[in-house]
């Protein structure tokens, strides 16, 4: 500290006094600069004027030379053949060096030299002339200053890298009458000679340089360069040499006047600077005295109770009375009051952390209490709503599932939030399918929507990849949550989910999320606080519809999190439009294989009463190749569309089995036995809930196949490739559940260890897995799981993750380093966590598991699990399942 504070004092006074001698320098070199400088410019200004009159001079002489040398007789018959010894005759070298001239040249009319000499400087014998002279005398050469007829010329030419200086006369008798007989052209170089010759004359060291495009103008501009404190520059156009280029003079001159002056500006510089160091030293040691050492010895007590963290320490107390002790003494009552807070704060920071830890293990501890037995609920109510009921019983046990549900929801909105709120929620990105994510999460949601009479849509846009990397979980919560409030609050109409894409990089992908409904919609003041938590629209909201006003607040963090932002719009009375969007990795696609479109030249019927959805099949279909026809249910629009299909042959008629007809027979009956549809496959669209009782009505007409609602596009082409002959062979079980067909026509038949300590989850477990014809074992921790494993026969393990005795992580990392050691095959191990606090499901992943599942889940789920990590196998006929570990 003292050593800073007497740094800063030297450097402050240094810095005044600096700014003081700086200040007087500059206003002496303005000074200086406004009156030497100007007689500077004038000077410079006459010796260019001198040199520009001497270059003009010698270029004159020339051109009188060439005149007077050009009109004699003898020279014009020697340039008409006449006097063939002429030129030998009168240009040798003392007729060069009388002139003076360095180079001649006799041109004929077309341009060709006759006879040229130049004179060696430094031999004074006479030869031939650079190669290149010729070449700049013939026409188009770069001397541009040939004249006409009885005109006389000057200039200056670039010839074997040297400037001339030319004068130019028309070759005419004595007379000066006559057609002229060529051109006599005078060189002299401008060479070291002549500059020196400019030198003296103008005062100052002149030179020619040849330069390219001049930034001067013209040969009266004068540039004058006064950067430089010991020479003045100027320059000026000499004359052009043609070929772009410029013959440029230069000056440099002396300036004494300047740099006496800079002297005397220097020396009053220096004498500031010593007048202020003397000032400056006698300044600081009072100022040391009296501030800098009462400051340095608070400072280093201060320093000495910031590092041992003792609050009790005090400062010591100057002997002038002085502002420095008014401070020392309220340092020292800080210092008190200091150390009595800190006490406090002790004491509140060990009671904060406490309530910290106790309210995260409580969450995590009530999640999994409160999971555990909702899976039992959950699952127990499934397997029994599959069993033969009457129908009281079946309203009885679809009101416990539909309520569990409903409180499964509230639970996992407080959860997320709660793990939102404290920045303990991660992503977890993979490579995903996007279509059949986004359709596998309406799904879900179908039966929902279709139990309220609504049409429930998706469409994946072409633009749309086919393999993102994303955190799937995360936004399958976002589209079930926003689809999910669609269906609530809407009672009639339809929900529309879109989903477009835009490239941003080649590694980056911005997708586009729409989810449109024809619902209550609302109002304007309740947009503001829509996603804030807790928060509806009103309170008779969440007396109608329920819900914990959880849910937007959580998509819009979700949706931020993943680099988007989440938005609506809303029109009370006619629905809402939630708008968001995700940035995903764009994964290297390989470049699909050129083909035709797979349903090209086929005509499809689409009945349908909801023209959204018929829109978007018939996006799907005209992009596929088909020709498609929409039309809904009434007589007249059958009627008007069998007109139109006059003389086409129809192939599919995708109809909504639900609509009615005239005479009350089904759309599917009027088609088949009106002649204007006659041959067309009918493929009928249902809701989920209604698929298998569809497919088994005792209707007389002949249906090809049955798509249940949301139509999933991969399903889609799938099922009219198929039906067309296009398609590839699809495995029977697996397109049949695929469609809604028979949910018991896929039977899994594996041979699966269910690792569970809780009796009420091993029966639900046991019973679903049952349920999709698996044989079933059970152990009641890790360690009974890894013995069963040592005997083989395990196709997949159900592995609970919190158990007594072994827990499923460590089992899972047992079971993994076994095989690593053993180098065998890598069995499928789906965990399954009723904690949902701390990120399970990457837990799970990063021990090895190779699918997580959390509690309560549906069988739906169950089975999607194993068949994303399974295939299924036919068992022997005479197999018998396996004796269970233990009874259910």
């Amino acid at each position: 500290m003292r050593h800073s504070l007497h740094r800063l004092t030297v450097v402050v006074l240094v810095a005044a006094f600096l700014a003081l001698a700086v200040g007087q320098y500059a206003a002496a070199r303005w000074w200086y600069g406004s009156t030497v400088d100007a007689a500077e410019h004038n000077d410079a200004l006459g010796r260019a004027r001198l040199a520009g009159r001497m270059l003009a001079e010698q270029r004159e002489n020339l051109r009188r030379a060439a005149r007077e040398e050009a009109v004699w007789d003898d020279a014009y018959r020697y340039m008409q053949g006449a006097n063939p010894k002429f030129f030998d005759d009168i240009w040798n070298a003392d007729f060069f060096i009388n002139l003076p001239i360095d180079m001649v040249a006799f041109v004929a009319p077309d341009g060709h030299v006759v006879a040229q000499r130049a004179l060696d400087p430094a031999t004074k014998k006479l030869g031939l002339p650079p190669t290149d002279l010729a070449l700049a005398l013939a026409p188009g050469g770069s001397i541009s200053s040939r004249v006409a007829t009885a005109e006389f010329g000057t200039g200056l030419a670039l010839i074997g890298g040297t400037i001339y200086a030319f004068g130019t006369s028309p070759i005419l008798p004595s007379s000066g009458a006559g057609t002229p007989a060529g051109e006599a052209y005078l060189f002299r170089a401008i060479g070291k000679p002549f500059q020196s010759q400019m030198s003296e004359l103008a005062g100052a060291r002149a030179s020619l340089n040849v330069i390219a495009d001049p930034p001067i103008g013209s040969s009266t501009e004068i540039r004058i360069d006064d950067s430089d404190k010991e020479i003045l520059g100027i320059r000026f156009l000499g004359g052009h040499l043609g070929a772009g280029r410029s013959a440029e003079v230069e000056l440099l001159s002396p300036r004494p006047v300047h740099a006496g002056a800079l002297r005397a500006a220097r020396a009053l510089l220096a004498s500031t600077l010593v007048a202020g160091i003397i000032l400056g030293l006698l300044a600081f040691l009072v100022f040391s005295r009296r501030l800098l050492e009462p400051l340095h010895a608070m400072a280093k007590r201060l320093v000495a109770i910031g590092r041992t963290g003792d609050p009790s320490a005090r400062l010591p107390t100057p002997k002038h009375a002085d502002e420095i002790g008014i401070v020392a003494n309220a340092a020292n009552q800080m210092l008190a009051e200091l150390e009595e807070a800190k006490r406090n704060a002790d004491s509140a920071r060990d009671a904060a952390l406490a309530a910290s830890r106790i309210k995260s293990e409580f969450l995590a501890r009530m999640s999994h209490e409160i999971r555990t037995p909702m899976n039992g609920v959950l699952g127990m109510t499934e397997l029994l709503g599959r069993s033969e009921l009457s129908a009281r019983q079946r309203r009885f046990s679809d009101t416990i599932h539909r309520s569990a549900l409903a409180l499964l929801e509230i639970i996992n909105d407080i959860l997320d939030f709660s793990k939102i709120e404290a920045k303990r929620l991660e992503l977890a990105p993979i490579n995903a399918d996007l279509g059949s994510l986004v359709e596998e999460s309406l799904e879900l949601l179908s039966p929902r929507a279709h139990a309220r009479g609504l049409e429930l849509i998706v469409e994946i846009r072409t633009r749309v990849p086919p393999v993102v990397t994303l955190d799937p979980v995360r936004l399958g919560q976002v589209l079930n949550n926003l689809v999910g409030n669609a269906v609530k609050f809407t009672e009639r109409g339809e929900v529309i989910v879109s989903v477009d894409a835009r490239a941003l990089s080649d590694s980056t992908t911005e997708l586009e999320f729409t989810v449109t409904d024809t619902g209550i919609g609302i109002e304007p003041a309740s947009l503001a606080r829509i996603f804030e938590p807790f928060g509806q629209a009103d309170a008779s909201t969440t007396r109608r519809f329920g819900g914990t006003g959880l849910g937007l607040a959580i998509a819009r963090q979700l949706v931020e999190l993943m680099g988007g932002k989440l938005t609506v719009a809303s029109t009370p009375g006619k629905g809402s439009t939630f708008r968001f969007t995700v940035q995903a990795g764009a994964p290297p696609q390989p470049p699909a294989p050129a083909r035709p479109p797979l349903l090209r030249g086929l005509s499809i019927l689409i009945v349908d009463d909801n023209r959204a959805l018929r829109d978007v099949l018939g996006r799907y279909l005209g992009a596929a190749g088909a020709r498609v026809f929409g039309v809904g249910s009434s007589g007249a629009e059958l009627k008007a569309v069998a007109t139109e299909l006059a003389g086409v042959m129809l192939d599919f008629a995708i109809v909504d089995s639900r609509l009615g007809a005239p005479h009350g027979r089904g759309i599917g009956d009027v088609l088949a036995t009106d002649p204007a549809f006659k041959g067309v496959r009918i493929i009928a669209m249902t809701a989920a809930a209604d698929a298998s009782s569809e497919s088994d009505s005792s209707s007389s007409i002949a249906v090809a196949g049955y798509l249940t609602k949301p139509i999933r596009r991969s399903l889609l082409f799938a099922m009219l490739g198929r039906l067309a002959g296009r398609g590839p062979e699809l495995d029977t079980g697996s397109f049949l559940a695929s469609f809604g067909l028979s949910a018991a026509a896929e039977r899994l038949q594996l041979h699966v260890l269910v690792v569970e300590d809780n009796q009420v989850n091993q029966a639900v477990a046991v019973g679903m897995l049952e349920a999709l014809g698996c044989y079933v074992e059970l152990a009641a921790h890790g360690g009974e799981a890894l013995e069963r494993l040592v005997a083989g026969g395990i196709d997949v393990v159900l592995m609970d993750c919190q158990m007594p005795v072994m827990d499923g992580i460590e089992a899972t990392e047992r079971i993994r380093a076994g095989e690593a050691q053993r180098h065998g095959a890598r069995i499928p191990i789906v965990g399954v966590s009723a904690h949902a606090l701390a990120g399970a499901r990457e837990e799970c992943l990063r021990a090895g598991m190779s699918d997580f599942v959390a509690k309560p889940f549906t069988m739906a789920e169950l089975a999607r699990a194993l068949r994303r990590h399974v295939r299924r196998r036919a068992p022997a006929a005479d197999a018998a399942p396996p004796a269970r570990s233990s009874p259910v």
